[in-house]
Formats: C-alpha cells, sequence, structure tokens
C-alpha cells in the first residue's frame, strides 16, 4: 500500500494538468490580449503590423478628441478645416471629400461617426494641427 500511494499521486498532479483548453481562433489581420492590471501582453498574433484603425478606434477617439475641443469652444461644429491630398487618398473607408470643397467640422464628425470616414479622421487631425499653429481658416 505504501508503494501504491506515490504512484496514485503522481497520477493525479499529472492528470490535473494535462487538458489546457485552447482559445478561439480570432479573426483579425493583427490582434493583442493584454492585462491591463499588470501591462502583460497574454497573446497577440503580428502586434507589430501596421494596419488600418478598427471602426470603433474611430469612434472611441471622436469623444476624448472632440468633446474637450467643443466644449471649451476651441473648435466649432461650423468651421471648415481645409482638406489635404493625403486625407483625399486615404485608404479604407472613406466619406469621399475632396480638396477645395468646403466641409464643415460637423460634416467631418458625422463622416467619422456614420461611414467610419478615414478621410474625415485624417482631415479633422489635419485641421487641428493647423489651428493649433495659427494655420487654420475660420
Amino acid at each position: 500500500m505504501r508503494r501504491l500511494f506515490p504512484w496514485l499521486f503522481l497520477l493525479a498532479c499529472a492528470g490535473s494538468q494535462a487538458a489546457v483548453p485552447q482559445p478561439p481562433p480570432v479573426i483579425g489581420k493583427s490582434w493583442v490580449i493584454g492585462d491591463l492590471s499588470s501591462n502583460q501582453v497574454l497573446a497577440a498574433a503580428k502586434s507589430d503590423e501596421r494596419v488600418e484603425p478598427a471602426s470603433l478606434t474611430k469612434l472611441m477617439n471622436r469623444v476624448p478628441w472632440c468633446s474637450p475641443r467643443l466644449r471649451d469652444r476651441k473648435l466649432t461644429l461650423e468651421q471648415q478645416p481645409r482638406v489635404s491630398e493625403r486625407a483625399w487618398h486615404a485608404p479604407g473607408s472613406r466619406m469621399f471629400i475632396q480638396p477645395g470643397r468646403p466641409v464643415s467640422v460637423d460634416e467631418l464628425i458625422r463622416g467619422m461617426v456614420v461611414q467610419s470616414g478615414n478621410d474625415a479622421c485624417i482631415a479633422l487631425a489635419e485641421g487641428d494641427c493647423r489651428r493649433r499653429r495659427g494655420l487654420s481658416r475660420r
């Protein structure tokens, strides 16, 4: 009986660690799963690959970017930032703005939120940079 206990103990320990479930497949070009409390990356695939931002990312950028600027009146919905060639040629989903055509901040925000327009995001960001440097037209 004394010889049987060590074998049963080893068998019990080996059996408890044998079945580790595999994570489900992730459909995406690249992804990262992390533990925010420890800042540890738990799993990742192609995490250094450059990809266009997802629609949810654009929506989440709208709140911290636009809301304080509108509240502090540093940005008005009527302002018309200049649309650059870079914004016009943005890859991915777009609202199809064109350089030289007047487009308001309100329209750009709608294009960013409703159409997930990369061109609208770039035009808003570039307009904000020019405004802060004193180059934006009102």
